[in-house]
């Protein structure tokens, strides 16, 4: 774990995060330009270092570069917003994958995380279809918008699972669920803000937990999976 967090291209990429973080704050288009992607292919440098893609960590560097295909396709929100989903969708899909590469324990306990996010994922996929049906422009995303709700519901679940994976360290499985919550919690933001109602704080706080839950998923990833990947 120290030789994991002591890597000077995540202490990098944490401040260019935070870099990105005062440009959508402040509203710097030019400035956000090159920290949002930066952001990511730092991110990306800092996980080749580390895991050197091996074994089922690549599931993970791969989930990494849709990330920043879907970072870079957002630049352009109103016609690169479909292409950013589809980019996201996949890198959620990755991630998947990447977590369900180690068996699961099943018992009675396993049911909690998975009703829970289902509960969550049906009041906020409510919340947002109401949205959109206010418009018409907007009431052709219902279909991609409830395929990506579902997918990434089946990540935040596969990284719940971790929990009851033998091969996951309690420390990992944590970062990783957190992370998986965080970026569930960005995506939502995300849809709300674009398709029911426009708020003042939601793009600082999009940044701040799609960020923290990129950081926080591979970094439980490469706790969990790194020693093994060879």
């Amino acid at each position: 774990m120290q030789l994991l967090f002591a890597s000077p291209w995540l202490w990098i990429s944490l401040l260019c995060m935070l870099a990105d973080w005062l440009a959508t704050g402040f509203r710097w288009k030019a400035v956000r330009n090159v920290t949002k992607p930066a952001a990511l292919i730092l991110l990306i440098v800092w996980f080749s270092t580390v895991s050197g893609w091996r074994g089922p960590t690549v599931w993970f560097g791969l989930g990494l570069v849709f990330s920043l295909l879907g970072d870079i396709f957002l630049l352009q929100p109103e016609r690169g917003f479909i292409f950013g989903l589809a980019a996201f969708l996949a890198g959620h899909l990755c991630y998947i994958l990447g977590f369900n590469t180690r068996p699961v324990q099943l018992n009675s306990l396993f049911f909690l995380p998975l009703a829970g996010t289902a509960l969550a994922g049906i009041l906020v996929g409510r919340y947002i279809l109401r949205g959109l049906k206010r418009g018409k422009t907007h009431s052709r995303m219902k279909t991609p918008l409830l395929m990506y709700m579902l997918v990434i519901g089946m990540m935040v679940i596969s990284a719940l699972a971790c929990f009851f994976r033998p091969t996951w360290p309690w420390a990992a499985a944590a970062l990783s669920s957190l992370g998986a919550i965080s970026f569930m919690t960005s995506d939502s933001i995300l849809a709300s803000d674009r398709f029911v109602r426009q708020r003042w704080w939601a793009g600082v706080t999009i940044m701040v937990t799609y960020h923290l839950g990129q950081v926080m998923i591979i970094s439980g990833a490469l706790l969990a999976l790194s020693e093994s990947a060879g």
